[in-house]
């Protein structure tokens, strides 16, 4: 997997911003979409729908059958901070994550986001693109877990066999951004040890609460984030808005300018080694708590615009 995969160029027009955020495992969206019931809207926009629901049909009688090739797809090893073998024990932990049946939770998000490019779900193809969700899963099945707390509000996410594997979005990051294990856990990705981040729909639509930078109080915007798939890299570090974000963390001078940014989204999630006092770590990847404030949002029963309370939660 190329770092070009999994995310595009910062400088793309406001209008492509949707597709710059695709994950490398996200395929061929426009022609993946399912038919789940009361998206008639989305329906009736793709050919391939009746199809493709059938597709779904099938896959809940025969369970979590690709989850049994992780065994020959990844890697092993004994050492510490390198990834243990899987055997059919293993493989057959899959087993412990519920199957999608109601789908009226596509449904809460907004009008704009309910198309094919901004919800992941199963692809066509005779192979399907399934290494993100046989890497989720199985990594889950390793330490029995079935849902995931966000890592924004606390709400807790079921994990589900199939796309879109939450109701919300998941990302990777190398670092904790709590000690809940439900909110940080641990997982192995090409013999690097990472955390699993989660966050929920109510979050992602921005409806119950605001997120602000704690310096500059710019508002980070989660709409094009795709619903239901797992970003490689930590996506808070991925948007910087002020100078700060991108200083060392050690002594606080600055690394990279604001100006000039970083090509990828996922370069943000790096390593740098600081040119001013030679701490090398990954700088710009800071503690959620530590970085951002949540304000929540009241209804105006007056109007359509959101009263946002003076009161950090």
């Amino acid at each position: 997997m190329t770092d070009t995969d999994r995310s595009q160029p910062l400088n793309v027009p406001r209008a492509g911003r949707s597709s710059r955020y695709r994950t490398h495992s996200s395929g061929s969206l426009s022609s993946s979409f399912g038919s789940p019931s009361g998206l008639t809207n989305i329906n009736n926009t793709n050919g391939g729908a009746t199809s493709v629901h059938s597709k779904k049909t099938a896959a809940s009688s025969t369970g979590n059958n690709n989850i049994g090739s992780i065994s020959t797809s990844m890697s092993t090893g004994t050492s510490a901070g390198t990834l243990p073998q899987f055997d059919e024990k293993h493989a057959a932990a899959g087993n412990i994550f519920e199957h999608r049946q109601d789908w009226s939770i596509l449904n809460r998000l907004p009008l704009h986001k309910r198309n094919a490019i901004h919800i992941r779900l199963e692809d066509e193809g005779p192979y399907g693109n399934d290494e993100t969700r046989c890497f989720v899963l199985s990594q889950l099945s390793m330490v029995g877990c079935t849902d995931v707390t966000c890592t924004v509000c606390g709400q807790s996410m079921v994990v589900y066999d199939r796309y879109p594997l939450v109701d919300g979005t998941l990302f990777l990051s190398p670092i904790k951004h709590s000690d809940n294990g439900k909110v940080s856990i641990a997982v192995f990705h090409n013999d690097r040890q990472l955390y699993l981040h989660g966050i929920c729909l109510e979050c992602l639509s921005m409806r119950s609460l605001h997120v602000l930078c704690r310096l500059c109080k710019t508002k980070f915007n989660f709409d094009p984030i795709i619903f239901g798939t797992l970003y490689y890299y930590d996506l808070f570090a991925a948007f910087p808005c002020c100078q700060a974000r991108l200083s060392c963390s050690k002594c606080f001078q600055p690394i990279v300018s604001i100006k000039d940014g970083l090509i990828n989204f996922s370069n943000y999630s790096s390593e740098f080694e600081c040119g001013h006092c030679g701490s090398k770590n990954h700088h710009f990847v800071k503690p959620f708590d530590e970085t951002f404030e949540k304000h929540s949002i009241l209804n105006n029963n007056f109007g359509y615009m959101p009263s946002i309370l003076s009161i950090s939660i």
